[in-house]
C-alpha cells in the first residue's frame, strides 16, 4: 500500500512491563514504506502515557526509544535499518612506557594516569561514555487505513508499542586482596564491547570500544565491587572479539592492576539473554596491609604498576 495524502489520527501507547523502569518521555519514528528510499521519517516526542499523532494513510515501520536518556546520541536516524543509539566517542592516547624493570609496555591515558593494558588486550580502542538506562521499541509494519468512502467521521488508528531494555549491566567482584581497605582509589575499564545499539534489530553493533567505571571497597566482605552499563556483552557477529576487564588499585604502598579476559562469561550472558552478568575474580599476591590510608594515593603517570592475572570463577 502506498502512503496516501489523507491525514489520519493515530493513538500511540507504550507498554513498559518488560523494562526495569518507566521513562519520562519517548521519541517515536515512523518510516514510510512508499517505495521511495529518500522518504524522511516522521518524528514525534510523547509522554510515557502515549498520545495522538497525525499520519498519512499508508504503511510504516516504527522505532522508538526514551529520549530522556540524556547522554544518548542518535546516528543514521534517517534510515530504519541503520539507525543506532550510541554515546560520545573520545580518542585515547596510547604510548609505550618503560617500567622499573626496564620493560616497555603499552599504556592508556585514563583517569589522569598512563595505565597499563592487559598483555593480549587490543590497546587502541576508542573510549565511549557509559550509556544511561535506555529502552527501545520496534514494529516492522504498521498500517494506517484510509477512511472508507462516504465516511464523514474522523477516523483513527491505534498503535501499541512494547518497550524492551536496550542496555545491560556488567558487575564484578574482586576478592583475595590483603588489606583491601587501604586502597585509596579504585577505577576500572572494560574493552572490546559494542559501542552502540542497532534499533531495527535490538542487537549491539559490531563497532567496539572501551568504557570506564568507578569501583568501591566492601569492607565487611573484604572485596572490591563495581558495575558498568553497556549496550551488549559482546558483538553479535564477531566471534574473534575479546572482552577484557582491568581493575586499577592505587594505594600508598604501591599501585596494582588486575587484568582478565572475560569473553567466555560475556558470551554466555549474551547467549542466555541475561540483563546482568557478574564476573567473579580472585586475585593473589596483592597485599595492601602496609599501606598508609591517609593519602589519596593518586599518582598520575607513575610507572610502578604490578600486574595480576587471575582466573574467573564461572
Amino acid at each position: 500500500m502506498e502512503v496516501g495524502s489523507q491525514s489520519m489520527q493515530v493513538q500511540v501507547s507504550f507498554d513498559f512491563d518488560q523494562t526495569g523502569q518507566t521513562p519520562a518521555a519517548m521519541r517515536v519514528y515512523f518510516y514510510p514504506l512508499d517505495g521511495n528510499t529518500t522518504s524522511q521519517p516522521l518524528r514525534f516526542d510523547l509522554p510515557p502515557s502515549g498520545g495522538m499523532v497525525q499520519l498519512a494513510a499508508g504503511d510504516y515501520r516504527v522505532l522508538a526509544y526514551n529520549v530522556d536518556a540524556q547522554n544518548i546520541l542518535e546516528q543514521d536516524d534517517d534510515t530504519y535499518d541503520l539507525f543506532q543509539l550510541t554515546t560520545q566517542r573520545y580518542e585515547v592516547e596510547v604510548t609505550e612506557q618503560e617500567d622499573n624493570k626496564g620493560n616497555r609496555s603499552a599504556r592508556r591515558r585514563l583517569f589522569g594516569s598512563n595505565l597499563p593494558i592487559g598483555e593480549d588486550e587490543q590497546p587502541d580502542f576508542p573510549l565511549y561514555d557509559t550509556p544511561n538506562w535506555t529502552c527501545a521499541c520496534r514494529q516492522e509494519l504498521f498500517r494506517v487505513e484510509p477512511p472508507k468512502a462516504g465516511d464523514v467521521s474522523v477516523s483513527s488508528s491505534t498503535l501499541a508499542l512494547t518497550a524492551h531494555e536496550a542496555v545491560k549491566q556488567v558487575e564484578f567482584e574482586l576478592s583475595g586482596i590483603e588489606g583491601v581497605s587501604n586502597a585509596t582509589l579504585l577505577r576500572g575499564s572494560i574493552s572490546g564491547i559494542p559501542s552502540g545499539y542497532r534499533m531495527a534489530t535490538g542487537l549491539p553493533v559490531n563497532d567496539l570500544g572501551l568504557m570506564t567505571f568507578a569501583a568501591r571497597v566492601d569492607e565487611e566482605r573484604g572485596v572490591i565491587l563495581g558495575s558498568v552499563t553497556v549496550w551488549g556483552f559482546c558483538p553479535p557477529d564477531d566471534t574473534d572479539a575479546r572482552q577484557y576487564l582491568n581493575i586499577y588499585i592505587w594505594s600508598n604502598g604501591g599501585n596494582y592492576y588486575v587484568t582478565q579476559d572475560i569473553t567466555d562469561q560475556m558470551r554466555s550472558g549474551e547467549a542466555s539473554n541475561l540483563q546482568h552478568v557478574t564476573v567473579h575474580i580472585e586475585s593473589q599476591g596483592i597485599d595492601l596491609t602496609g599501606a598508609d590510608a591517609g593519602d589519596s594515593g593518586f599518582k598520575p603517570s607513575v610507572g610502578d604498576w604490578e600486574e595480576q592475572n587471575s582466573n574467573i570463577q564461572l
